[in-house]
Parts: structure tokens; C-alpha cells; sequence
């Protein structure tokens, strides 16, 4: 049952990583339609979109690099508080949750994976939208 919730949860991330991605290249295709018509290189477009989404990565793997300690320590105090009032005992320490530097590691690394990955998306995209069709407002 916990592991095919994990794969669901990993899924769901996976795809919502993907849609975004490519979300963000729609809306954005008639203006990369004009500045490619204007004469910018793709290898600059590729700039803008792989320094936003590096911009983004770096700042998720940093924040939760800085906050995952204390809400860890924060959650077992919770947990600690809410069981003593529930059972009327007095100070219970429970460690409920554990900090594992290994599984850490890992999800570190697997973040970093799953960035590249929806970085390179919209990288692909971007050579496939064609100045001609968008300034002639055509779909392609």
C-alpha cells in the first residue's frame, strides 16, 4: 500500500513537472515567435529559459536543504505536545519523525534529476516554434 502511494505521489510529480514545462513555453510562444523573428539565436532563448528554471531548482534545493531540519524537530514537538494533552501524561518525547541523511541525500539528488529533466523540455520546444507561423498568426 506505502509503495504504490509513493508511486502515485512520484507520478503525479513527474507529470505536474512535465505540464509545467510545457505550459510555460505556450504562453510564452508568441513572444518567442517575435524575438526569433527580430533575430535572436535559440542558443539566447535557451539562456532564458535555462536560467529560470536553474533560478528555480537552486532555490527550492536550497530552502529545502535550510528548512527540512527544523520541521522536522517542529513536528515532533507537535506530536509530543498533542499526545501528552490527549493521553493527560506529562512531557512524552517521541520521535516521530527521524532526520536520515541518506534519504536525504537521495531526494537531494532526485530533485536535481527531475530539474534537469523539466529543464530540457521546454529547451526542445523552443526549436520547434517557427517565426513565420506566429507573426502570421498561424497554429502550427
Amino acid at each position: 500500500m506505502k509503495n504504490n502511494i509513493s508511486k502515485v505521489f512520484f507520478n503525479t510529480l513527474i507529470t505536474l513537472g512535465i505540464l509545467f514545462s510545457i505550459n510555460n513555453v505556450r504562453q510564452r510562444k508568441y513572444q518567442i515567435g517575435v524575438f526569433k523573428s527580430l533575430g535572436i539565436k535559440s542558443k539566447d532563448m535557451n539562456y532564458i529559459f535555462l536560467i529560470k528554471n536553474l533560478i528555480l531548482g537552486f532555490g527550492s534545493l536550497i530552502l529545502s536543504s535550510i528548512l527540512s531540519y527544523p520541521f522536522f524537530t517542529l513536528a515532533n514537538k507537535l506530536i509530543n505536545i498533542a499526545y501528552s494533552q490527549f493521553f493527560i501524561l506529562g512531557n512524552v518525547f517521541l520521535n516521530v519523525f527521524y532526520f536520515h541523511f541518506d534519504i536525504f541525500l537521495l531526494t537531494y539528488f532526485l530533485l536535481i534529476t527531475l530539474f534537469i529533466l523539466f529543464t530540457f523540455i521546454p529547451l526542445y520546444l523552443i526549436k520547434r516554434v517557427s517565426p513565420a507561423k506566429i507573426v502570421n498568426n498561424k497554429s502550427e
